[in-house]
């Protein structure tokens, strides 16, 4: 009777699983089985570290390819495992991978399960239960993580490595599984300082990451690594939402053993902030956000930007256009000189370069007096904030709680329908069972997609419902707003006059979107709330 060949694989998806011995214990199994039978003589052995038989497809696993391609050259006649979940957890596809082998005339084995045989419907139906349920149970493992993760977060416990700049690590008291005492994050006011520094450049005078970086060594400011600040350090630490007291779980991930980072918007945060970590404010946090993505944001239609800031000496290069052809003004040069030739002095101009490059595309100026045009927006923008002074504050805070009411009522809506997407879902999932033994109505293939719809249903409600409950978190007391703008406005010239040329800047633009210049009049398109002008004019 001839001998058959068998070959091994071996599989672990983490690299805590290699560290902990893993792999020799299947080895170990597998040798031992091999030898309890008659005929069966090992031949090789694959070997898989590290590699996620849930996240990964078949197709990405190199070592499970190959093992398809020495099953097509004859090379083996039995494929064993520890367990068959060894060879995957994806009910989509691990069930039909198997099948193949199985028409390949390949026998599939488990120390612990037996054969996985493909003789029957019956034998289908097992093997397709079987991989569905280590599907589950590998989904209920990462919820699990995801939720104790999340627990953590809430708790202010570290979950490991090094912390943020602006915080140490000290004992918590509280112990993990293994007796190990976890850690706590805490404050340091010293860091704290610089990080409430870094934003505030970026609030109050719309600097970049490379600016700020070079400030802070210029100031002789050291790094987390004691070292020099670099822009990357700079931008990590300006979109890190710990600072407002939401400690983040996977911002990153990695796949065929590349790391990358994840967006913002697949983020774990914890759901209740944790105030002891709070070293930003919610509002400046999110406010130096926007300016962040208004900078970044590519301008194909010449549109003015949120917060852009340029170096010119005029106040509005950035949010000023020309109202006859549309092109953003830029800044231009008088020279005035002596008679003996020497420079006298020069005045500082917007210039409209559709005019000065062919007049006859534009019928506006081609350039126009800064100090005029700057000073007659001022005078704009000091009628528009006198206007708004002059509105009754009970009807803004009638308007705030009006708002309040209209998000309240979104997010009841939204819930119920979350609640009955979560039920149909539930119902979708009952009927598998059924699916797979011939009496639904579902084929397996609609099934998958029906419950896939459900999923992203939710996961778009969901979205929805944590934008609108950040809408109502940032709502302002219009009234206490009020108060200030009217203490701002009986003192405008002053503090203004004290501003330094970037902090007005940003402070207009917190308050006009876009200018628009024609030859006997301006127009100027204000944001419909004062909220931001307000935070920076006061500080």
């Amino acid at each position: 009777m001839a001998s058959k060949r068998v070959v091994c694989l071996y599989r672990v998806s983490t690299k805590g699983q290699v560290d902990k011995n893993d792999i020799p214990m299947q080895r170990i199994e597998c040798h031992k089985f091999i030898q309890e039978q008659n005929d069966w003589v090992l031949v090789h052995e694959y070997y898989e570290k590290g590699v996620s038989g849930f996240k990964k497809s078949a197709l990405e696993r190199d070592v499970l390819q190959q093992i398809k391609t020495d099953a097509l050259k004859n090379q083996f006649d039995i494929l064993l495992v520890f367990m068959f979940d060894r060879l995957g957890r994806r009910e989509d596809e691990t069930p039909f991978v198997v099948e193949w082998f199985s028409k390949q005339g390949i026998e599939i084995w488990s120390t612990q399960e037996g054969q996985q045989k493909f003789d029957n419907h019956t034998d289908k139906l097992i093997n397709y239960i079987r991989f569905w349920q280590a599907s589950g149970e590998s989904e209920k493992t990462s919820i699990r993580v995801d939720t104790r993760h999340k627990q953590m977060a809430q708790e202010g416990l570290f979950r490991g490595g090094i912390a943020p700049y602006g915080y140490h690590i000290v004992p918590s008291g509280k112990f993990n599984k293994k007796k190990k005492e976890l850690g706590k994050m805490v404050i340091d006011e010293n860091e704290a300082k610089v990080i409430r520094q870094i934003y505030d450049y970026v609030y109050t005078y719309g600097f970049g990451n490379s600016i700020i970086a070079q400030k802070l060594n210029n100031d002789n400011i050291k790094s987390s690594s004691n070292g020099l600040w670099r822009a990357g350090v700079v931008g990590y630490i300006l979109r890190n939402p710990v600072y407002k007291g939401y400690p983040a779980y996977k911002k990153s991930t990695r796949k065929n053993d590349i790391s990358g980072h994840l967006p913002k918007s697949k983020w774990i945060l914890p759901e209740k902030q944790q105030t002891d970590l709070i070293i930003i404010k919610k509002d400046l946090w999110n406010d130096v956000q926007k300016i962040r993505e208004a900078k970044k944001t590519k301008n194909n239609n010449r549109e003015p930007q949120h917060g852009k800031i340029t170096k010119s000496p005029l106040l509005f290069v950035g949010i000023i256009s020309c109202g006859y052809c549309g092109h953003p003004l830029s800044t231009n040069y008088n020279v005035k000189y002596n008679k003996d030739k020497t420079k006298k002095y020069r005045n500082a101009v917007y210039r409209c370069g559709t005019k000065a490059l062919n007049k006859s595309l534009c019928k506006g100026q081609t350039t126009y007096s800064g100090n005029k045009i700057d000073t007659m927006i001022l005078d704009v923008v000091y009628n528009h904030l006198k206007k708004i002074v002059l509105e009754s504050p009970e009807n803004k805070t009638t308007s705030c709680i009006d708002k309040k009411k209209e998000l309240n009522s979104q997010i009841a809506k939204l819930q119920n329908e979350i609640n009955k997407t979560i039920k149909e879902k539930e119902l979708l999932l009952r009927e598998i069972s059924n699916c797979l033994m011939g009496n639904s109505k579902f084929t397996q293939d609609s099934l998958s997609e029906l419950i896939s719809i459900k999923d992203n249903d939710l996961k778009t409600k969901q979205a929805q419902l944590r934008t609108i409950q950040e809408e109502i978190d940032n709502l302002h007391d219009e009234k206490k707003d009020n108060q200030e703008l009217e203490q701002i406005v009986e003192s405008w010239n002053t503090r203004f006059l004290k501003m330094d040329l970037n902090k007005q800047k940003m402070a207009l633009r917190k308050l006009i979107k876009h200018i628009t210049l024609y030859k006997n009049k301006i127009d100027i398109d204000f944001y419909e709330s004062e909220n931001d002008f307000i935070k920076i004019a006061t500080t």
